[in-house]
């Protein structure tokens, strides 16, 4: 993975009426592909270390998130769509329903912007409500 691009995520999630956010600046890459553009970097979190997550942008309709290595899952955000997936993290394994509020992507070959709104339940009941907002830059 070439690490020539800057990375920001800001995550804002919401449960029970508390927020909370986490922020993280880091290096990975970026490309035009077929079918949009495609994103990738390491985790820095401990438990994630020896994870990569991609996220693979196919217009304003579809993202694709997926994270390989010890802990794994693919997260399909479709506009104004609920879909389910498999979530692997360092407690087990969970099958989840993600409901997609936004996508509003805001790329070029350069870089750019890219806003996702989405609840995510367990068990038929949401569990939290997550924002992502992520901005990408060719580093200097």
């Amino acid at each position: 993975m070439e690490n020539d691009y800057i990375i920001n995520i800001l995550d804002t999630h919401e449960s029970d009426g508390e927020k909370s956010q986490a922020e993280l600046t880091t290096v990975g890459s970026f490309y035009l592909t077929d079918y949009g553009f495609s994103l990738s970097y390491r985790e820095q979190d401990e438990t994630l270390k020896n994870c990569v997550t991609t996220l693979d942008i196919f217009g304003p309709d579809k993202v694709v998130m997926s994270r390989t290595g010890d802990y794994t899952a693919e997260m399909v955000l479709e506009n104004k769509k609920r879909n389910t997936c498999l979530y692997s993290t360092p407690m087990g394994d969970l099958f989840m329903g993600v409901y997609t509020k936004k996508i509003e992507p805001g790329l070029t070959a350069e870089g750019g912007t890219l806003e996702l709104e989405y609840t995510v339940d367990f068990n038929a009941g949401v569990l939290y409500e997550n924002r992502l907002s992520i901005s990408v830059k060719k580093a200097l």
